[in-house]
C-alpha cells in the first residue's frame, strides 16, 4: 500500500501541556520499539518511514524549541534512508530526554520553600543543562566553591538557557 503523509502547518504555536508532551514520548517510545528492530533487520527505509510519520504526529505535541528543531530535520531532504533514521533518532532521543523547567502555578511565593544553595542542602555536583541539546550555543558553569553559576547565553540556533540541575533524594 502507498501511504501518503502531509505536514503539518510550519510554525505553528500551540500551548503544548505535560500531558502533550508525555504523549509524544510515549509515541516516540513505540517507534523506536518498532523501528529499531526493523533497522537491524535491514529494512532501513522502513525504520525511515516509521520515523517520520511519528514525527509528524508529534509535532503539535511539542514545545515550540523541540518543534522547530523536529521541523528542520523534517523539512531536510537526508541523502538515503539511514541518514534520515538517524536524524530522526537524534531528534527523538533529544525529546525523549527533555524534562520541561519548572513553572509556578500561583504568584504567591509563599506556597514555595525556597533553599539556600549550602553544601548541606547540595550532597552531589550538579549537571549543567544548556540548550546545546537543542542546537544552541549557550554556555553556564557551577563555581562549587563559591556557589556561583556564571555563564553567558545566546539566542543564535533557537537557543538562549544556560541552566543546572541537582537531582536530589525522594523524601
Amino acid at each position: 500500500g502507498i501511504l501518503a503523509l502531509s505536514l503539518p502547518k510550519m510554525g505553528t504555536s500551540s500551548k503544548p501541556n505535560p500531558q502533550s508532551l508525555t504523549r509524544a514520548k510515549t509515541l516516540i517510545s513505540k517507534a523506536i520499539s518498532v523501528g529499531a528492530p526493523a533497522y537491524n533487520a535491514g529494512s532501513i527505509d522502513e525504520c525511515a518511514r516509521i520515523y517520520r510519520a511519528t514525527s509528524l504526529e508529534i509535532i503539535p505535541l511539542l514545545p515550540d524549541s523541540l518543534r522547530n528543531s523536529l521541523e528542520s530535520t523534517l523539512q531536510s531532504n537526508e541523502k538515503d534512508d539511514d541518514a534520515g533514521a538517524w536524524a530522526f533518532r537524534r531528534q527523538f532521543d533529544a525529546i525523549a530526554s527533555y524534562q520541561p523547567p519548572f513553572m509556578p502555578t500561583s504568584d504567591d511565593v509563599s506556597d514555595y520553600k525556597f533553599e539556600k544553595f549550602t553544601r548541606q542542602k547540595l550532597l552531589a555536583e550538579p549537571f549543567n543543562v544548556h540548550d546545546g541539546v537543542m542546537g544552541g550555543i549557550s554556555q553556564g558553569q557551577w563555581l562549587a566553591q563559591n556557589n556561583t553559576f556564571f555563564g553567558t547565553t545566546s539566542l543564535a540556533n533557537n537557543g538562549g538557557f544556560a541552566s543546572l540541575r541537582w537531582r536530589f533524594p525522594s523524601p
